[in-house]
């Protein structure tokens, strides 16, 4: 094995020890809310400020998501920070990092007190149905965020401008004509402040939608590479996998409410609970959530695996530029240290895309 290779491994398991690492963790500190009582003491204290369960809620669920960052951010630190400096990715000083971590605890605050306050306000109001209601809810809240997320979250993390190559401006909007799609526009994002890696992304949906193209992949591709990497995307639009995987994430979600509507009782029992709606057992909602997770994500994965070999075929076809874009996944491979031929285990268990060396094999065989 290349010591290119190696390098590009032992990135790869260190990503991978600290997700599994970081879950363990997680479980462990859910547990110990329920087990210990820490969580019903932190609802009794809060309960003291209001007798409103939408205040006392809504200072739990802020309290508890800053728990959660302060005890997430040491791995956070080392594998969003450090293993990424050690091996050459990131370009981010310290005090950016920083800053980052600040905004994405912002963002986790609004959403999940929103989030939060919704799926205990409606246990409340309709005890039997929730369930139904808030899956129904959030689906609905993840269409919204899809289409807001290039005009409102990214902005927050990068700066973007229109694309100045107009020979590939052009070429591009070539390509989503014969793609029947409407965007609103080519972008330029200044990902090279944060990280030496690149990509590439058709973001948003309807009026929103946009193409997306780092500053580090256009410094590094020719214009023949970028086509056929900007196919691909445009493959996921011609076969609805943005609206499949909405769907999809929206069964997940109403199977999960299901699971945790009937296990709440349970719930109730064994922590000394107020009832079903008492918000102290939000750790133990959690725990189920990461169980289902477990089981159900593999599968996930290996149906979102299928799409992108489906985009794969799709991009070749409209461009008629196999070499090309085979040429761009292996640079991306090399420039983002993915690691082509993982452990098929850890391939089936945490990887949405299929690894670049199965994605070439289909390219050149199919």
């Amino acid at each position: 094995m290349t010591q290119e290779k190696q390098k590009v491994k032992e990135y790869n398991r260190k990503k991978i020890f600290v997700e599994i690492t970081e879950t363990a963790w997680l479980i462990i500190f859910m547990f110990c809310l329920m087990y210990l009582g820490w969580s019903v003491s932190m609802r009794d204290f809060l309960t003291g400020f209001s007798s409103s369960p939408w205040i006392v809620n809504g200072l739990y669920l802020l309290v508890f998501f800053l728990l959660l960052k302060v005890i997430l951010l040491p791995m956070g630190y080392y594998s969003g920070y450090s293993v990424e400096h050690r091996y050459g990715l990131s370009s981010q000083s310290f005090g950016s990092w920083i800053i980052d971590e600040v905004k994405e605890l912002g963002i986790s605050l609004i959403f999940g007190l929103f989030i939060g306050e919704i799926i205990y306000g409606l246990i409340r109001a309709f005890s039997s149905l929730w369930w139904l209601i808030a899956s129904l809810v959030l689906s609905a809240f993840f269409i919204v965020m899809t289409k807001l997320a290039p005009i409102l979250l990214m902005p927050i993390f990068f700066r973007f401008k229109r694309l100045e190559d107009k020979d590939l401006e052009a070429r591009i909007l070539k390509l989503t004509d014969q793609a029947h799609t409407r965007i609103n526009g080519v972008f330029e994002m200044n990902l090279s402040k944060k990280t030496r890696a690149a990509n590439a992304a058709l973001a948003g949906i309807g009026s929103t939608r946009r193409i997306i193209l780092s500053d580090t992949l256009l410094k590094e591709y020719t214009h023949d590479e970028i086509e056929g990497i900007m196919a691909h995307e445009l493959g996921h639009q011609v076969y609805n996998h943005i609206w499949k995987g909405i769907l999809v994430q929206g069964m997940l979600t109403t199977l999960l409410f299901f699971l945790i509507a009937h296990s709440l009782d349970k719930g109730v029992e064994w922590f000394h609970l107020q009832g079903i709606h008492d918000i102290a057992g939000l750790p133990y909602l959690i725990l189920i959530t990461i169980v289902v997770s477990f089981i159900f994500l593999p599968l996930v994965n290996l149906y979102m695996r299928s799409m992108e070999y489906e985009a794969d075929q799709y991009g070749v076809s409209i461009t008629g530029k196999r070499d090309s874009f085979i040429s761009a996944l292996e640079k991306l491979s090399m420039q983002n240290l993915c690691d082509t031929q993982p452990n098929a285990v850890v391939e089936f268990l945490f990887y949405n895309h299929p690894s670049i060396a199965k994605r070439i094999g289909h390219l050149t065989n199919g």
